[in-house]
């Protein structure tokens, strides 16, 4: 649940309605309205999620020290992340923390990838490398999501491939509407009709033509050339955005067929 779930005056029934629906319940926050969020009672398998860009507003009661659940504090990464300003950062959170955090590396998806490819790259690692050896038992993780005509031949920390974009998965913004992700603002449904949930089955075709959009645009823009599309690659959803021009991802990746298209 993202869209700061802690705005929704109804927040505490709505993550209780989601953890009786779902096995893992994630919520996306800023943090800086810990009361609210401490109204969350995470199970082992839920997590909260803190945007680091809010980090100077939180306090003590932000972590929900005495819950259960994983902490995973989300670092978001572009071009123009300052990486001496962005250790800084880190260093403070990590000694301030009272509970043990899960730093995740991500890259700013609201941004054209593909333009700041070699840059992101580079500030992915440098904060990767310097976490790992000053603090190597904090669990940090780079969670990638990129298509593979990103990754391919960029020298990068470890991460798992995740290249297939899950039709099942949906984000729930602050106002209870029905998102297919993060990166995609349109809502795709209420989750509410007339004050009840809307059956389960009307919100899954929802996000089944939503996932067949994108797959659509992404194939029609580039991927239809991919060897990998389908099996081991979608486009995810960021090839499928439309400031996101074929031309960007030719021009800016390593994959030597692409090269050869005359598009």
């Amino acid at each position: 649940m993202g869209g700061e779930p802690t705005m929704h005056p109804n927040f505490a029934e709505i993550c209780k309605i989601a953890q009786s629906y779902f096995q893992e319940v994630y919520v996306f926050t800023n943090g800086i309205r810990g009361d609210v969020l401490s109204e969350f009672h995470p199970r082992n398998t839920d997590a909260i999620v803190y945007n680091f860009l809010f980090i100077e507003q939180w306090s003590d009661i932000t972590f929900l020290h005495r819950n259960r659940g994983k902490r995973i504090i989300d670092v978001v990464i572009d071009n123009h992340t300052d990486i001496n300003k962005l250790k800084s950062s880190l260093i403070k959170l990590i000694r301030f923390c009272p509970v043990p955090i899960e730093i995740q590396l991500v890259i700013n998806n609201s941004i054209n990838i593909f333009k700041y490819r070699g840059i992101i790259a580079d500030k992915i690692t440098t904060i990767y490398n310097f976490l790992s050896s000053t603090y190597p038992t904090i669990s940090t993780i780079f969670q990638c999501g990129a298509p593979l005509c990103f990754t391919h031949g960029l020298k990068l920390p470890p991460f798992v491939y995740r290249t297939i974009c899950p039709s099942e998965a949906v984000l729930i913004d602050g106002s209870c509407n029905v998102r297919f992700c993060n990166i995609h603002t349109e809502k795709l449904v209420p989750l509410f009709f007339n004050n009840n949930i809307i059956p389960f089955k009307i919100l899954k075709n929802h996000i089944y033509l939503q996932n067949l959009k994108n797959q659509y645009k992404s194939l029609d823009k580039i991927c239809v050339h991919c060897l990998y599309y389908s099996t081991q690659c979608n486009g995810k959803c960021y090839v499928s955005q439309d400031f996101i021009h074929t031309s960007d991802i030719i021009n800016n990746t390593d994959v030597l067929w692409l090269k050869q298209l005359k598009i």
